[in-house]
């Protein structure tokens, strides 16, 4: 079984975009909503990305929300729909 599947997720996250061997691979996702609320971790509302390719969601920082309405220039979140993103991981390193 992959480890992936022990993993109860509902929110997208670096492991969704890495190969079998840890290394950073591209999706592209096609947007199906922008909300506003909650992470599961709770926390104050942010943006949350649906995606029609995954169930899983993403929140993303301000940051990457201005970045996104300036690469699409458009400021209203109801004309990103049907736009796509590609998406990728830095690599991770961890001690131990």
């Amino acid at each position: 079984m992959h480890f992936r599947k022990l993993i109860d997720a509902t929110c997208l996250a670096a492991e969704d975009f890495v190969d079998a061997e840890f290394r950073p691979v591209e999706r592209t996702l096609t947007i199906k909503a922008v909300t506003k609320s909650k992470p599961p971790a709770g926390g104050k509302e942010k943006a949350c990305f649906h995606f029609q390719e995954t169930e899983k969601t993403a929140f993303l920082a301000n940051g990457e929300v201005k970045k996104i309405a300036s690469m699409l220039r458009r400021g209203d979140t109801d004309q990103w729909i049907g736009a796509s993103l590609v998406i990728t991981s830095a690599p991770k390193k961890f001690a131990g």
